[in-house]
């Protein structure tokens, strides 16, 4: 076998792995693709500059704007993936990371919601459209708007 055969093999299983997968694997799959590279595998932080998210990021939700900037943070509103699989990787990155400084109301991220959202900042998934309404996106308080530079 060559050098490119165990990397071949590992493809293979994390590709199967994915196919009826359940949503907590699905979601575990799209953090290790899409965010363990810069926040680490356990969310302790794994580039210079990036925030933990172990035992912090349940906070964020506290905030009048946190659920909106969950969602809005570059990576997550630009990872290329649906509305529905952001809302189950936020969820699980949530319930996995930091359940113990959710707010006791907490509700699971839906994907309608992170349609709107995404609708409000211009972020979609690729083949999905864009569109940036004015104002507050709906329910999720005051967000400071961009200013030009």
């Amino acid at each position: 076998m060559t050098r490119l055969g165990p990397a071949l093999v590992a493809f293979a299983a994390l590709s199967a792995a994915g196919v009826g997968a359940t949503p907590a694997t699905s979601a575990k799959l799209d953090w290790m693709l899409h965010c363990q590279g810069c926040h680490g595998a356990e969310g302790e932080v794994g580039v210079p500059g990036m925030p933990a998210l172990r035992g912090l990021v349940g906070s964020r939700l506290r905030l009048p704007e946190g659920r909106a900037r969950l969602v809005q943070v570059p990576g997550v509103a630009n990872a290329g993936l649906s509305d529905a699989r952001v809302a189950r990787l936020l969820n699980w990155m949530l319930t996995t990371l930091d359940a113990g400084h959710l707010p006791e109301d907490f509700e699971a991220f839906t994907g309608a919601e992170v349609h709107a959202l995404r609708i409000w900042t211009g972020a979609r998934a690729p083949g999905t459209g864009l569109g940036t309404p004015g104002g507050s996106p709906p329910g999720h308080g005051e967000i400071e708007e961009a200013k030009p530079r």
